[in-house]
């Protein structure tokens, strides 16, 4: 099944009454399906158009039918993380996406909806209540950032290994580090993976998360790029099950209302966890160890804990 779904915005400011979205989609160059609706509290035109991409997307998950290919045209939607999350669910159901951001031209008929949708909202006289403002831009309630090691050696003796560190506010409250995987399945991607992985098996697990804001820094940009939607992961044997345990955890927090913003910096933001990393450089494993292990959550070879830190070890939080 190929569907083409055109998303369109249109802002209280753009010579209508108030601010609407809409989104059309065409299999077989015939439109199947539309919607449309005003949107209170929102006048600036790029959230209106991410309005009509969140629909989209949504009404393209919850759809009954054999997974095929589904192009997303959109027009001046700011790319957030939560796009990142449900295109990576749709791609685990199968669902093959291309996301492209284009000019006003090529989803005019979604405009157009849109259009029509304010207009005959102002004709009905439909009440709307004041916009809410916006939160002030500050640090998130859990701030963590996390590094993944790999250290090279026989088709045997590879071993990845994973560390993050928890901060609430000021105080650092859980710090963790442990082995992936070691033998042939070991690599630097696999290690990356599983920190993230176990960082987002911590705080899904917190029960002060629900509603709450949580950041996530890493320093490997390939991963991060996969896992917001925005690029792609050679598959490498043991990946998958990495891949598929990252996205039920970022989907379980969705549900949950927590707010995760999952970030690209240095490697110089992460040092605190590239030193834990090392540490378990010095007594590796014996057996080989499969990633199924780490999955089950197994404490061997893994230490966590629970500490206050000074002002002075505190990240920055921006990223």
């Amino acid at each position: 099944m190929d569907l083409v779904i055109k998303c369109g915005g249109i802002a209280a400011d753009d010579d209508a009454p108030v601010s609407a979205y809409g989104f059309t989609v065409r299999h077989n160059h015939r439109v199947v399906y539309s919607e449309s609706a005003v949107i209170h509290g929102a006048p600036p035109a790029p959230q209106a158009a991410g309005e009509a991409l969140r629909r989209a997307l949504a009404w393209l998950l919850a759809l009954p039918v054999a997974p095929g290919r589904a192009t997303v045209r959109t027009c001046g939607a700011p790319l957030t993380p939560e796009f990142g999350y449900a295109l990576t669910l749709l791609w685990f159901r199968g669902w093959a996406v291309d996301l492209q951001s284009v000019g006003p031209e090529y989803v005019s008929e979604a405009i157009a909806l849109s259009r029509r949708t304010a207009v005959a909202a102002d004709r009905a006289q439909e009440p709307a209540p004041p916009a809410r403002r916006p939160p002030k831009p500050g640090c998130p309630d859990i701030f963590m950032i996390c590094d993944g090691g790999y250290k090279p050696g026989t088709a045997t003796s590879g071993l990845a290994v994973y560390a993050f560190l928890a901060w609430q506010g000021d105080k650092l409250v859980h710090r963790e580090s442990g082995f992936v995987c070691r033998g042939p399945a070991a690599g630097s991607q696999m290690a990356e993976l599983g920190a993230i992985v176990a960082a987002l098996r911590w705080v899904a697990n917190l029960p002060t998360a629900a509603g709450g804001s949580v950041q996530l820094l890493s320093d490997c940009q390939t991963v991060v790029h996969f896992l917001t939607g925005r690029g792609r992961l050679r598959r490498r044997r043991g990946s998958v099950m990495l891949r598929r345990t990252a996205a039920q955890l970022m989907s379980r927090l969705h549900r949950r209302g927590c707010r995760l913003a999952l970030t690209f910096n240095h490697r110089k933001r992460v040092a605190q966890a590239d030193a834990l990393c090392r540490k378990l450089y010095a007594n590796p494993p014996r057996a080989p160890r499969p990633v199924k292990h780490f999955l089950a959550g197994s404490a061997q070879g893994s230490s966590a804990g629970a500490m206050g830190a000074s002002r002075s070890t505190r990240p920055v939080c921006r990223s």
